[in-house]
């Protein structure tokens, strides 16, 4: 496990590139290392939130890719805290991997970090105990019923009104002396604790892992997802990749060494040995905390659950934008509406 993050931070490294005649000077905390072939490689600080997004990187932190120019230091922290390594005058993070509605909001001029592509693409489920499969053909069944989700007011709280907008569903959101009404869909904030057998919800909307430990270990039947109300393709941009721009700037092939690392991962973690990615994840856990991901939560379901899949952003604008657009339409506090700047091509 990581030591503190605050020892691991290093003074930012001011990079001089050196032009016909003139120099610029960069922010960036990534720090040039010498190999033992004589050449220097480039250490990246990363930082992910623990969760599925986590697992977006887990098979590189278990075997990282050779490359002679550049080294992922890789740290999952909470996912209460992310918005810090991305912020502030000088922020620590090289690379980041966030939720979408957060990079938008915070980045999305495209001045500080550019967007590359998603890493997670839609890990949200519709679970019950005595409940009907959910589609788009018969999503009116949840009409009346009441509705239990895991971070209501968050991205899964904000997805869920998305897709019963889009799908002509009224919905309630209830607060603690609501009633319920029969001509919506009645959405109750919980916590996944509270997602039991002895529940009062009709349904529950959960991420996963959770979502799996909850069919496997108490009795749930999963009967949908988000992502496949979303779209055909069962997938919309949850957690994205950024990073400094001043890094892709200087360094032409770094984006596609990332894109490759992510890509190779995504590729693989699906069946990768599970004992391996949880010991992956907590030898690069922030010290101090418990990891969501463990040997009861991880298995082949829930890591496939997870919907890991490197969506590049080149070509592909209308995927992001188009969900953010959503984001903004549901909650207009929720995120911001991003430059053309802000994506990496």
């Amino acid at each position: 496990m990581k030591k503190f993050l605050s020892l691991l931070l290093v003074l930012a490294l001011s990079i001089s590139m050196v032009a016909c005649g003139g120099d610029s000077t960069t922010d960036s905390s990534a720090t040039p290392t010498p190999n033992n072939g004589g050449t220097t490689s480039t250490t990246l600080k990363v930082y992910m939130p623990d969760g599925a997004p986590a697992l977006g990187l887990a098979v590189e932190m278990m075997n990282p890719t050779a490359s002679d120019k550049y080294k992922l230091d890789m740290t999952v922290v909470d996912a209460s805290t992310i918005a810090t390594y991305v912020t502030g005058e000088n922020p620590a993070a090289d690379v980041c991997i966030m939720p979408i509605n957060a990079a938008a909001k915070l980045l999305g001029d495209g001045s500080k970090y550019k967007l590359l592509g998603s890493v997670t693409n839609g890990n949200i489920y519709i679970i019950t105990k005595n409940g009907v499969q959910i589609t788009k053909d018969n999503v009116s069944e949840l009409v009346g019923k009441t509705v239990g989700v895991v971070n209501l007011a968050n991205v899964p709280g904000l997805t869920t009104q998305i897709v019963f907008k889009m799908l002509g569903l009224k919905v309630n959101v209830m607060g603690n002396d609501s009633t319920v009404m029969t001509d919506a869909v009645n959405l109750v904030a919980v916590n996944a604790t509270d997602v039991t057998p002895a529940g009062t919800c009709d349904y529950y909307i959960v991420p996963e892992p959770a979502a799996t430990t909850k069919v496997t270990k108490a009795g749930f039947t999963m009967v949908g997802s988000l992502q496949d109300l979303y779209s055909d393709e069962g997938m919309y941009p949850q957690a994205v990749l950024v990073v400094k721009a001043d890094l892709l700037a200087s360094n032409p092939d770094l984006a596609d060494y990332l894109s490759s690392v992510i890509t190779n991962n995504a590729n693989n973690v699906a069946n990768a040995d599970v004992a391996s990615l949880v010991n992956a994840i907590e030898t690069n856990l922030t010290e101090g905390m418990t990891p969501s991901l463990n040997a009861g939560t991880l298995n082949a379901d829930s890591i496939k659950g997870c919907n890991i899949k490197f969506v590049p952003v080149k070509d592909n604008h209308k995927y992001f934008t188009d969900f953010i657009d959503k984001l903004i339409d549901i909650n207009a506090n929720s995120t911001k509406a991003v430059e053309e700047g802000f994506f990496f091509d």
